[in-house]
């Protein structure tokens, strides 16, 4: 897997190193390829999706030396062409599917333990709630590739696609509102104190080692995830000291969260400008 994984990430480099050097209307030609074809894939076979990129590229490179253009080479319809592609390339197995499904879950419920732990004195645990985020996370992927896909060769505008994305978001909110105030107490169960201080600081500590081997990015959602984590044991120290003071309830906590996600998402930008 983690091989499959290099040879991705080589491919990628190598196509991006190939497109760099093409002449600027060829290069604009590819840079909208490439992200149309990778993101209408979703469960297709990515190795096979950015060997084809790549071997495309090749191929042009040799023709763009003799005057000829992308668009001259490839066709007027690099939509059509696309499309035909990726509906051509293998499918990734059910296998393949469920485990992507089952981490998209268990991001889901990670992070929806870690809100239940920072926004209450106890653990609330709501199994359907947690089934009910993990589908209603994939569709909301599904949608977001197929937005991002949708505006390469159509004519959106900016405000559509925020438009769009943020009624997608919305609903997403809702949905998950009706879900939770619904099944929270279908097979659902609390965890109290100190039990949950327990479980939230192992699984805490695991996800820490696990990021800590990732790459910069996946390193900095520590900063989040322990922030949370934070205002979860300062909400159960003010509740146990009997502390009502606004400063320590409310200020706080909020501030603890806003700096973490500021700085997790300024060096998100400063890692996409890169």
């Amino acid at each position: 897997m983690k091989q499959e994984k290099n040879n991705i990430q080589e491919l990628i480099q190598k196509t991006n190193d190939s497109v760099q050097n093409l002449k600027p209307e060829n290069k604009a030609y590819f840079d909208d390829l490439i992200v149309y074809m990778a993101s209408s894939s979703l469960f297709h076979d990515e190795g096979a999706i950015r060997e084809q990129l790549y071997q495309m590229v090749l191929d042009f490179s040799d023709a763009e030396k003799d005057g000829i253009t992308a668009q001259e080479f490839f066709g007027e319809n690099p939509q059509a062409m696309a499309d035909e592609l990726v509906k051509d390339s293998p499918r990734i197995s059910r296998r393949q599917v469920f485990e992507i499904s089952l981490m998209v879950g268990a991001i889901l419920v990670f992070f929806r333990l870690l809100s239940s732990f920072a926004s209450k004195s106890y653990l609330q645990i709501a199994p359907l709630v947690y089934l009910s985020d993990t589908v209603l996370g994939l569709v909301v992927v599904k949608v977001i590739f197929y937005l991002v896909a949708k505006t390469i060769y159509e004519d959106w505008k900016k405000w559509q696609l925020w438009l769009a994305s943020s009624l997608t978001i919305i609903l997403a909110v809702l949905l998950r509102y009706g879900a939770e105030t619904s099944l929270v107490g279908v097979g659902g169960f609390v965890i109290s104190w100190p039990w949950d201080v327990i479980l939230l600081g192992s699984l805490v500590s695991l996800i820490s080692i696990f990021l800590s081997k990732k790459e910069a990015l996946f390193r900095m959602m520590l900063i989040p995830i322990v922030a949370l984590f934070l205002v979860g044991l300062l909400k159960r120290w003010s509740d146990r000291m009997q502390i009502t003071d606004p400063l320590w309830t409310v200020a706080l906590p909020i501030g603890l969260i806003c700096l973490s996600l500021l700085i997790f998402y300024f060096y998100s930008w400063k890692q996409g400008r890169k």
